[in-house]
């Protein structure tokens, strides 16, 4: 009787055992065969169907779990893709690229802190994996408050790869970012570049870091040098270029940056900035009739290939060098378009530039109301006010005037020429005495403009006629 029970447990016992190990056969056929189309035909749907069907024959496998969720991410199923990391992490405890994947798509749906997190359990398994230190450091880059952390996974990270220029040249970007720039501070990061450049010379990234760096402690004369040695190296470097010719603007030398740019528009006809850097120049050197035509080429070009993007800038130089031209509609036109498609409330310059157009071109009516738009927007300005009361004057509005530059005058009193255009005003008002006045405080704050001197003299003609 034992012996019959002994051989039916035993059978029975075989029988699942049995079932047991042909089910996860057949989950490993499917296993492989997903992977076949998973990595070889890169088909991550049809994968995604063997790895689920592998899953329901043998649901405690964690590799299966893992792959699946690779197919999952490629489909950009992000959130579906962790659950099954994370199902295969329970299955295996120490299944570390669990967490490097999760990190990684953590960083692509901007959850960093949780990035972050990923990646140290990561390195706790893996702690000599010196790219890690890197990754983690990148997701660190944006919690000010945890530049500690950064600068250690960059020390980490030179440890393990003493002889990569990449670990020198980011801590000297790091610091140069975020720590205190001082004296000391500058020899750490010059010797972290000067290493970097050392294993890698031909790497332009740590030149273009020393540049900046030598532009904020020694000049912008220093950084054009580093900028020119580069374009030694690569003399198409069109960043160097760029850079170099707007340091050269910004010290007034003008002709250099007039050819750096030149270069650049003929490196690529079709850069927008490029022409519209080139034009400024020439707007600069006053040869406005070739900055005129250089600003039209930027403007047309831009339009082409963004005709929904506006920007200020280009209008606004086309107008002031066609207001030199005394081309006086064009300009309106200009300032016109600025007005409609600028989306900001400081409009206040653009309607006094064109104030100032319409004004030369003798439109005083239509000049004074934008002047009133001008100090809509920005009533405490005291040019504002006073050309305004220019306005009003050439309007014969004497009063009106008055009290522009009674105003102006309020916010600024020591400005001779506001005293002196309010003593004409008083003067076509017959009010010598207040005109004296005005001019006697112009003549204090003006000692060598004669004109107020003979206007005094005048001005004692008419007083002592008047009685």
């Amino acid at each position: 009787m034992k012996l019959r029970l002994f051989i039916l447990i035993f059978c029975l016992t075989n029988n699942i055992f049995s079932k047991e190990t042909s089910s996860q056969q057949e989950a490993m056929i499917l296993f492989n065969k997903a992977n076949t189309y998973l990595f070889e035909k890169k088909d991550s749907e049809s994968a995604m169907k063997f790895y689920i069907s592998s899953i329901e024959k043998n649901p405690s496998y964690p590799q299966a779990h893992f792959n699946l969720g690779i197919a999952r991410a490629q489909l950009k199923g992000f959130l579906g893709a962790i659950k099954h990391f994370e199902t295969a992490l329970k299955l295996k405890p120490d299944y570390y690229d669990v967490y490097l994947k999760t990190a990684e798509i953590k960083q692509k749906l901007g959850q960093r802190r949780e990035a972050i997190l990923d990646y140290t359990q990561y390195l706790k398994f893996k702690p000599n994996e010196a790219e890690i230190y890197l990754l983690r450091c990148g997701m660190i880059y944006y919690y000010p408050d945890a530049c500690p952390e950064r600068e250690a996974d960059l020390k980490m990270y030179i440890q393990l790869k003493p002889d990569s220029a990449l670990g020198y040249y980011e801590l000297a970007w790091f610091h140069f970012r975020f720590a205190r720039l001082d004296s000391e501070m500058e020899q750490i990061i010059n010797l972290n570049l000067k290493k970097a450049i050392s294993l890698n010379p031909l790497w332009i990234d740590p030149f273009f870091l020393k540049a900046r760096l030598d532009e904020e402690y020694i000049g912008k004369d220093a950084a054009i040098k580093i900028y020119s040695a580069i374009l030694n190296m690569y003399p198409n470097n069109r960043a160097a270029l760029s850079k170099r010719a707007k340091l050269y603007e910004e010290i007034n030398m003008l002709h250099e940056a007039k050819s750096d740019y030149a270069e650049l528009v003929y490196f690529d006809p079709k850069n927008y900035e490029a022409h519209l850097n080139l034009g400024h120049v020439y707007m600069l050197l006053k040869d406005y009739e070739t900055a005129e035509d250089i600003l039209s080429i930027a403007i047309k070009l831009l339009e082409n290939k963004y005709p929904d993007l506006f920007q200020t800038n280009y209008y606004y130089y086309r107008a002031w060098t066609r207001f030199q031209l005394k081309n006086y509609n064009g300009s309106i036109e200009d300032y016109d378009v600025i007005l409609k498609n600028f989306k900001y409330d400081q409009k206040s310059l653009f309607y006094y530039d064109r104030a100032t157009v319409k004004k030369e071109f003798k439109k005083y009516a239509d000049a004074l109301e934008d002047y009133d738009n001008a100090i809509k927007y920005d009533s405490l300005n005291e040019y504002y006010l006073y050309d305004r009361g220019k306005t009003k004057s050439l309007l014969k509005d004497y009063k009106g005037a008055y009290e522009d530059y009674t105003k102006a005058i309020k916010i600024n009193s020591t400005l001779g020429i506001f005293y002196q255009a309010r003593a004409y005003a008083s003067i076509q008002m017959n009010d010598y005495q207040a005109a004296k006045m005005d001019l006697l405080l112009a003549s204090d704050l003006l000692p060598e403009n004669k004109e107020i001197h003979t206007d005094l003299e005048v001005l004692e003609i008419l007083l002592r006629d008047s009685k």
